[in-house]
């Protein structure tokens, strides 16, 4: 009996030392730490809602501006189909290029009852988009189309010229232009060739006086 009253003396009087976790001051201390930490997670917590929130915002921000420019970008294609209005009745399925038109007359009404088609409205039929497609001074090919490996130029296959703005030489023109030299042989020619003789007054009397003279 003796010895649980020594036992709990010591025990009661070991609680009493600041090293003991049993002591007033060490469960205060654990207690705040439990405390703080509930608050740290807490707070990243809500630090990691927050930032869910601010992507979601974001995202839909993303797909509010895409909607916009896609709008934007279907109302440009209309306008341009509106303005540049291509009669496929006139352009035959064998034709190549670019379609150079020009802008339609729905802008203009009244001159467009006017306006009779003029021969500029024709313009040569190209599929691709692009200006370098268009054939320039009579060239049947592109610039780029011809490689001359000893001059090391780009030209046109049609005529093998490596000058982008020479006129094609592959053209038959209707009238050649003649060169002094060819003039000067003309006019050599035509000197030589024999001129009629030109019967005078007197030379008429006489002949006819001949004439008298026989009969």
């Amino acid at each position: 009996m003796w010895m649980g009253k020594i036992g709990n003396k010591s025990a009661a009087f070991i609680k009493h030392k600041h090293f003991h976790p049993g002591t007033y001051q060490n469960m205060e201390k654990v207690w705040l730490a439990e405390e703080k930490q509930k608050a740290e997670l807490k707070r990243q917590k809500e630090l990691k809602e927050k930032r869910e929130e601010e992507l979601k915002t974001l995202e839909i921000k993303r797909q509010i501006r895409e909607q916009e420019e896609l709008k934007r970008m279907e109302m440009i294609l209309e306008e341009k189909k509106k303005r540049y209005k291509v009669d496929h009745s006139l352009v035959d399925d064998s034709q190549s290029g670019l379609i150079l038109t020009h802008p339609s007359s729905s802008s203009s009404p009244s001159n467009s009852l006017n306006k009779q088609p003029a021969k500029d409205d024709k313009k040569i039929v190209i599929r691709s988009q692009y200006r370098e497609d268009v054939f320039r001074n009579g060239h049947t090919s592109v610039f780029g189309s011809y490689y001359d490996r000893e001059t090391k130029l780009w030209g046109y296959k049609c005529c093998k010229l490596t000058n982008k703005d020479a006129r094609c030489s592959s053209i038959k023109l209707k009238y050649k232009r003649k060169t002094s030299t060819e003039s000067e042989e003309c006019s050599g020619r035509l000197s030589k060739r024999p001129r009629p003789t030109s019967l005078g007054l007197s030379d008429s009397l006489k002949l006819l006086k001949s004439m008298d003279v026989l009969e």
